[in-house]
């Protein structure tokens, strides 16, 4: 799967496993069991169910100093929301998978897509990326090109997610500068 935190207030971007053209800042997750950290972004891989919010609130719980018990609610957007100083939470989900963080301070955003999903990247990229991402996808070929796809959506997504318009913002607003270690 391609995983993709990433936190508003510092700019941080993280994908796990896909290669993108360019997420602002890559660093390697600190993995403890099925939890693991981004700096202080805690977060944790478990089998989904229908009420993720009250499977968040457990997990919140779990975490030293942090009030599981704080109300967990959705805003005008349907975003989750912690109360103010209680720190924020994301998820995201795919076949059966749950993707949880909680960052202490600042917002998170987190997106995950199955790594072996088909997409009609020439397709979803003219109609959703910026001509200059599209142009990168397409000089790709093959798996390179679809896993950049999916690492550039998961991305996308989860900085659209902490930025707490989602989707609704338009993936064509959002350009990440060609990275060098991006053949």
């Amino acid at each position: 799967a391609a995983v993709s935190p990433a936190r508003r207030d510092d700019g941080v971007c993280i994908q796990d496993r896909v290669q993108a053209p360019r997420a602002p800042v890559r660093k390697a997750p600190r993995v403890t069991g099925r939890g693991f950290a981004f700096g202080a972004v805690q977060c944790r891989w478990q089998a989904s169910g229908p009420d993720r919010p009250a499977i968040a609130r457990h997990w919140l719980g779990t975490l030293p100093g942090v009030d599981g018990g704080a109300a967990l609610q959705r805003d005008a957007r349907a975003r989750p929301r912690l109360p103010a100083g209680h720190g924020d939470v994301g998820w995201a989900h795919t076949r059966g998978q749950l993707l949880l963080a909680y960052a202490p301070h600042g917002q998170v955003g987190v997106d995950v897509e199955a790594g072996d999903r088909r997409v009609r990247v020439a397709e979803l990229a003219r109609r959703y990326f910026a001509p200059e991402a599209t142009a990168g996808l397409l000089a790709l070929q093959g798996d390179a090109q679809r896993l950049a796809f999916l690492g550039l959506w998961c991305a996308k997504e989860a900085v659209l997610k902490a930025h707490g318009h989602g989707l609704a913002f338009g993936l064509h607003r959002l350009v990440f500068e060609p990275a060098s270690d991006t053949p």
